[in-house]
């Protein structure tokens, strides 16, 4: 009975042993699974982190570039509105009037169109100089 009992005693022993190693490496794999899952988190926030404050920058960017030409677009009208009023105070006859009237008209539109044409430049400026970092943006973004 003593070498019965010393033989259950052994197999008891090493079916813990290896119960034991067979959890040790469960939980060693489920460590390495859950680091290697926040590692790669980090990774994707830390991304997303720099696409969010490169999409800010371009708003502020646009915002900055329209909030010019509307000030540039306002400068021109009320320096044109200012001669047409100045021409119009001067006015001698009455015929001057329609060709004061066609040149304030005139000078209107041409400010328009003018500020729609370096618009168009800038924005086609604007593109291609996003686009250029962009492509630098693909060179150094991080692997994720």
């Amino acid at each position: 009975m003593v070498k019965s009992t010393t033989d259950f005693a052994e197999r008891n022993s090493e079916q813990i042993t290896n119960v034991t190693r067979k959890i040790t490496n469960a939980t060693r794999t489920g460590v390495d699974w859950v680091q290697e899952l926040t590692e790669q988190n980090i990774r994707q926030a830390q991304a997303m982190v720099i696409t969010t404050r490169k999409v800010a920058d371009d708003l502020w960017e646009q915002g900055s570039t329209i909030r010019q030409h509307s000030f540039a677009v306002a400068e021109a009208t009320l320096s044109n509105t200012l001669d047409f009023l100045q021409k119009l105070s001067r006015l001698k006859e009455l015929r001057e009037l329609t060709l004061i009237q066609s040149a304030f008209v005139t000078s209107g539109s041409g400010t328009w169109r003018g500020r729609e044409r370096a618009g168009a430049n800038d924005s086609a400026g604007y593109r291609q100089d996003r686009a250029e970092g962009q492509r630098d943006d693909k060179r150094r973004a991080p692997e994720i």
